[in-house]
């Protein structure tokens, strides 16, 4: 009965965890991606200073305005997302253990009110 139990919790819980990989992996990733829209804004930036001979402030500052906002858009998607999947996760071991204890439970007082019983008879 108790392994019928702890079978029943570990399909709850993995069904409960499925899709949270999805959310882990936007959470490492969007920084990851505002990382390279920095480096490429500013390759552009460091491309028209080269190309240019002459120092441009636009070119400059958009090269310098691209890689900020990159990098603003990667860190706004990634700080909530890392925070909801560690909320998600703290509270699915939360409910396991309870679900595990709640079992243990129910399996000591179906045991022990049964071999009460049977004690009786």
């Amino acid at each position: 009965m108790k392994l019928l139990v702890e079978q029943q919790v570990r399909r709850e819980v993995y069904r409960w965890e499925k899709h949270l990989f999805i959310l882990e992996i936007i959470g490492k990733t969007a920084p990851l991606l505002g990382l390279l829209g920095t480096v490429l804004g500013m390759v552009e930036m460091f491309e028209s200073l080269h190309l240019g001979g002459q120092i441009n402030a636009a070119a400059v500052t958009g090269g310098i305005w691209k890689a900020l906002f990159t990098t603003v858009a990667g860190l706004t998607v990634a700080i909530p997302v890392i925070f909801a999947h560690g909320l998600l996760l703290s509270r699915i071991d939360s409910e396991e253990e309870t679900l595990n204890r709640g079992a243990d439970y129910l399996i000591r007082e179906h045991f022990s009110s049964h071999g009460g019983e049977s004690a009786k008879a």
